[in-house]
């Protein structure tokens, strides 16, 4: 989405673009929030749900102002996040999918 953003205000669809890139993000994220297992992972899942929540919130922040700023935020939140899931992977390979 910030590609969008870093398009001239004049460019032709730059707002259906930014509109579409963050559309796709809030889709993932949603996508992400709606495979928690709240029963399997408990008071993890629960965190998490309410870490994609605000994600989702910001994002639509975002779209809504079109503001660059929530789409820098839930970036750097996400890499955060995904980093933490490689660490943990990378120290214990048996939670990884398909880990026999």
């Amino acid at each position: 989405a910030e590609e969008a953003f870093a398009l001239p205000e004049e460019a032709p669809r730059r707002i259906e673009r930014i509109d579409t890139a963050i559309t796709r993000a809030q889709n993932i994220l949603a996508e992400l929030n709606g495979n928690l297992d709240h029963e399997a992972g408990g008071e993890y899942s629960a965190q998490l749900a309410r870490l994609y929540d605000y994600y989702l919130r910001r994002l639509f922040e975002a779209n809504v102002k079109k503001q660059v700023e929530p789409v820098r935020e839930v970036a750097g939140l996400v890499r955060v996040l995904r980093d933490g899931w490689a660490e943990m992977l990378r120290q214990h390979p048996e939670h990884a999918l398909g880990a026999a």
